[in-house]
Order: structure tokens, then C-alpha cells, then sequence
């Protein structure tokens, strides 16, 4: 789990196997399954072409914006 593990007072590397099972007792563990292709319309690419599209704009915008700011 990353950086989440410690975060929450679990250190799977150190905790014996007994305080490991008692931390995540409540734990649940979600399987997601593609069960179909998501592709053509209505799957994740459809608006693809859209990021592109969001960085050519956004991005020297942003920047314009955070170098025009009034310093303190």
C-alpha cells in the first residue's frame, strides 16, 4: 500500500504477522474485472482528444498566471 500503510500505524515490513492480521482485520479487498473492451464510443478514449487540446491552452495560461501574480 505505499505510503498509506504507514500513515494509518501499519508497517508491513516490521509488524509480526499476528499485529499485521489484527491492524487490517477490517479490511476489505475490491477485484475489478473488465468484463468487455471499452473501446469506440463511449469508452476512454473517446475524448482522447481532448487532453491535448486542454494542455495547448491551459498550460501558457497557467503559466502567464503564475508569473504575472503580484509577489509578497
Amino acid at each position: 500500500s505505499g505510503f498509506a500503510a504507514p500513515l494509518a500505524g501499519i508497517h508491513p515490513l516490521t509488524d509480526t504477522d499476528e499485529a499485521l492480521q489484527a491492524n487490517t482485520a477490517d479490511y476489505r479487498l475490491v477485484r475489478i474485472r473488465r468484463s468487455a473492451a471499452r473501446t469506440g464510443p463511449g469508452g476512454p478514449g473517446e475524448l482522447a482528444w481532448l487532453w491535448p487540446l486542454m494542455v495547448f491552452f491551459l498550460a501558457p495560461l497557467t503559466l502567464y498566471l503564475l508569473l504575472t501574480r503580484p509577489r509578497r
